[in-house]
């Protein structure tokens, strides 16, 4: 599994190499990786750009005064997978 400092090094070339300009920030729990969105943006990139935040933990669009702005966010800490086991009686019986 990839450090938290590897994705979000990995999304920001990513982006980059869609034409985006990504910035990050560390928000203490996440890394965050931001772009402004173009506003002329064809449906092509719109998809590229969803794609791109799909492989965050997190995301969002949010509309800033400089315009919509995408936003990543990358857990710090990885996740804990959480196994849930059934109630009542075993399959084998008891």
């Amino acid at each position: 599994m990839c450090s938290a400092e590897e994705r979000a090094d990995r999304l920001t070339a990513r982006l980059t190499t869609a034409g985006f300009t990504p910035r990050r920030q560390d928000d203490g729990e996440h890394l965050v990786v931001l772009a402004q969105v173009p506003k002329s943006l064809s449906a092509e990139s719109w998809q590229e750009l969803y794609e791109l935040l799909a492989t965050a933990d997190r995301w969002a669009l949010e509309n800033r005064r400089g315009g919509l702005t995408a936003l990543a966010f990358i857990s710090k800490t990885p996740a804990t997978r959480k196994v849930v086991r059934g109630h009542g009686p075993s399959a084998l019986g008891s």
